[in-house]
């Protein structure tokens, strides 16, 4: 096929070198089936070897384009490696010196039905194909005599793949991401990324809201604030490497976050309890820091009008009785929380 194009093109007859190792692949999906290679002495020793995947209703057919200079195709024997889903390809011996310019090319032929009174037969149509032969040998990829290490060509759904190269790599292999940890305002949640294939896959993380991103949530762990009360988090990770093709995964969603619990010390009263003496409030530290406090005195156990300050001036009225104050404290997203303090002695006059 591809040797009476390039005869076309002009190039002469081949002049033939000492041998030299080349090899490339083509990277299909991991798991797909396996094409059958027919092989340079099957189509004769001026052609290279045709890979044909048959899917059922179509075939693809890919094959490689060696070229030395002007001088006609050489060879390229093909091979199927199960293990990677690679097609692969070497120059056969009897190469030319220095170097040689490849192409990849590939066609989709369509069946169309029977050959007509001919039993288990079938006829395809050319469908599509890659580009022209000049088209993809200007922009092929130029090698070296004895570069031994794999060159990735490109394929993707057996269809598509560019002369001279490209980048259809394999795939990161994702693992399961999961959340551990309490889906609470304030309470660290942490992700755990599963097992991820290749070993060395390099891993980022990226925090969702009800399933949409949260700038700058991009740790392995996150602790959820006011704005995630009553949503649910999960965690995208995603996996690189070089020469494969990104993967990511995304965790199951939590709970809805409750709100927080603020740390909140009971109240003290300072001062002497006597009509006409300044009581006043020490509140502790609350935890997290910006919790906003409030203040109610009481007198007997019943609220003192405006008595709302830190501090109070104990009125007449109070004599004899004890004074408590109640602080309360509130943050967004944590639930209000109101301690009282211990009270003190009855008030003397």
């Amino acid at each position: 096929m591809l040797g009476a194009a390039v005869s076309l093109l002009g190039f002469g007859s081949p002049v033939h070198a000492d041998p030299a190792t080349i090899s490339g692949a083509i990277q299909f999906p991991a798991g797909a089936n396996a094409p059958d290679i027919a092989t340079s002495l099957d189509l004769g020793s001026s052609l290279p070897d045709i890979a044909v995947f048959d899917r059922g209703d179509d075939e693809i057919h890919y094959e490689i384009l060696a070229v030395h200079g002007n001088e006609s195709s050489f060879p390229t024997a093909l091979s199927w490696d199960v293990d990677t889903s690679q097609l692969r390809w070497t120059l056969a011996p009897g190469a030319p010196s220095s170097t040689y310019t490849f192409a990849v090319f590939w066609s989709r032929w369509v069946y169309t039905g029977p050959i007509p009174k001919q039993v288990d037969s079938r006829q395809f149509w050319l469908a599509t194909s890659s580009t022209d032969l000049l088209g993809s040998m200007a922009k092929a990829t130029t090698y070296t005599v004895g570069t031994s290490p794999l060159q990735f060509h490109c394929a993707y759904g057996f269809e598509g793949c560019a002369a001279g190269g490209g980048g259809n790599a394999p795939e990161v292999i994702p693992g399961t991401p999961k959340i551990s940890g309490t889906a609470q305002v304030g309470k660290k949640l942490t992700a755990s990324a599963g097992s991820w294939q290749p070993a060395g896959t390099r891993l980022g993380y990226q925090w969702l809201r009800d399933g949409k991103t949260i700038a700058k949530a991009n740790a392995n762990a996150y602790v959820p604030t006011a704005t995630d009360a009553g949503r649910r988090l999960s965690v995208r990770v995603t996996g690189t490497l070089p020469g494969y093709t990104s993967a990511s995964a995304t965790s199951a969603q939590t709970s809805a976050v409750a709100r927080g619990r603020l740390s909140a010390p009971t109240p003290k009263i300072s001062g002497t309890a006597k009509v006409g003496r300044t009581l006043t409030a020490k509140p502790g530290v609350w935890r997290p820091a910006g919790v906003k406090l409030s203040y109610q005195w009481y007198a007997g156990g019943k609220k003192i009008a405006k008595a709302t300050r830190p501090s109070y001036r104990i009125s007449q009225a109070a004599k004899g009785k004890k004074i408590t104050v109640k602080v309360t404290g509130v943050k967004s997203g944590y639930s209000v929380v109101t301690q009282t303090s211990a009270a003190t002695k009855q008030v003397s006059g």
